[in-house]
């Protein structure tokens, strides 16, 4: 006798939805300096971040994967855009949602590749509520190719790798391009794409607008 594999009813993912919202909140309630982002809770998050992705093959029905790709031009430099794009401490001021961002180490890999490991407090939107929530990350920043990649684990084991590549289209135009590789649970993927998308084309306009003066000011 062949059994066939159930998934759950779309019908369900509403409900699911608002569930997981109601048992988060009260972790959104705690203040920032509290909101995990120490050293012990990224090292915690982060080891169970990688036991989670090991056993990812087991959850085909739970979990989808999407991939976008958003490119911008900064008029600017790219001398002047990199230093400063590439420092992931800048992001606060450019990213909607963040709402501090903790630092806890920095190293080189045996490549001589910089490695950042940091916790970024923020809010994000779920089912009509603002949650606020730590997303645990490693950034390994190329210098010779001014490109980084990211990679980091938040709530409900949403995974997100990200490409950040910066050419020079002249000596005063930047062209980044930004690939983002989408890992979240079924119910939360249509969410998670369009409000991930919708913060990072908030950063990229931001970054336009900023001034040489602005690029400058960590020299």
């Amino acid at each position: 006798m062949s059994h066939k594999r159930r998934s759950f009813p779309t019908q369900c993912y509403p409900l699911i939805i608002i569930c997981l919202a109601s048992i988060f909140t009260a972790c959104s309630e705690r203040p920032i300096q509290l909101a995990g982002s120490s050293q012990i809770d990224w090292q915690t998050a982060w080891d169970s971040c990688n036991t989670f992705q090991s056993t990812t093959h087991l959850l085909k029905d739970l979990y989808r994967t999407e991939t976008h790709t958003l490119t911008v031009d900064i008029h600017h430099p790219i001398h002047k855009v990199w230093p400063f794009f590439s420092d992931i401490r800048n992001h606060q001021q450019l990213h909607p949602l963040l709402q501090k961002i903790v630092v806890h180490d920095t190293h080189l890999n045996e490549n001589g590749l910089a490695i950042v490991e940091f916790t970024a407090v923020e809010d994000i939107l779920l089912a009509g509520l603002t949650l606020r929530t730590p997303v645990h990350a490693i950034q390994t920043v190329d210098n010779t190719r001014t490109t980084y990649t990211m990679d980091s684990c938040s709530a409900f084991n949403i995974i997100l790798h990200t490409t950040d590549s910066l050419v020079a289209i002249d000596d005063s135009t930047t062209r980044i391009t930004e690939t983002i590789v989408f890992f979240a649970p079924i119910p939360l993927m249509k969410l998670t794409v369009s409000e991930g998308l919708k913060a990072h084309q908030a950063t990229f306009d931001r970054l336009s607008t900023l001034t040489t003066n602005d690029f400058t000011k960590n020299d």
